[in-house]
């Protein structure tokens, strides 16, 4: 299909929210085996649309107590939606990490935030064990890179 051809439909926010389960589920790769017993932290970014509706505190629990869960340099991206932010706030242990994105440029900033400052933090040998620590300092506000103004998500 020819890009001008193309049309955007919003779909509208539905169905679970198996935030728990996710982190059970990455808890479990963070064991060794799978992960190495020495390597890099591993960067985990959760993108959410809304509350949880299963059992987080539980799936929280199980990803703090995996082997690399502690170390891993946690960021979220809560999409169109304010509900749910302390959760994610829980999981990054920092509200700072956590990017609250309403528009298209801003999701694609937050992706391109998380995909490069977290990956430079979480190899950084030099940061002697600050590296959320740092990671908070270099957190900014999301600019809208899109000139849609009727991109707006709710």
């Amino acid at each position: 299909m020819p890009v001008h051809d193309f049309s955007w439909e919003s779909i509208p926010p539905e169905g679970l929210t198996d935030f728990g389960q996710a982190l059970s589920t990455i808890a479990a790769q963070l064991e060794i085996p799978p992960m190495p017993d020495r390597a890099l932290p591993p960067v985990v970014c959760v993108v959410t649309d809304g509350m949880p509706t299963d059992d987080w505190k539980t799936g929280l629990a199980e990803f703090d107590d995996s082997t690399w869960g502690p170390k891993a340099v946690r960021l979220a991206i809560a999409i169109g939606t304010t509900e749910g932010e302390d959760v994610l706030a829980a999981f990054t242990k920092n509200p700072e990490l956590v990017f609250p994105v309403h528009n298209s440029g801003q999701l694609a900033a937050a992706i391109r935030f998380a995909s490069t400052m977290a990956v430079k933090v979480a190899s950084d040998t030099g940061a002697g064990g600050r590296g959320i620590e740092l990671l908070g300092q270099h957190a900014v506000q999301l600019d809208d890179d899109s000139d849609d103004d009727d991109d707006e998500w709710v």
